[in-house]
């Protein structure tokens, strides 16, 4: 089985990575969506799985509709 390859991220310390997201979400957000593009992966602890985020409405929306319709 081949290890699944998820969207590019930060590469900080886990921990470094939930302190910037506790402490200014959006901005956050946005500063890893205009540097790794719409979908990127956060890693917000040490022992939690690793989150994909999605910045793009359209491409929220395009998923919810194929979900919807499988």
């Amino acid at each position: 089985m081949s290890a699944l390859k998820l969207p590019n991220g930060p590469q900080t310390h886990p921990w470094v990575q939930m302190y910037q997201w506790l402490t200014n979400p959006l901005e956050y957000i946005e500063d890893c969506a205009k540097r790794y593009g719409d979908i990127f992966t956060l890693q917000l602890g040490k022992n939690v799985a690793p989150q994909v985020f999605i910045s793009n409405p359209q491409a929220i929306q395009q998923i919810l509709l194929q979900i919807q319709n499988s």
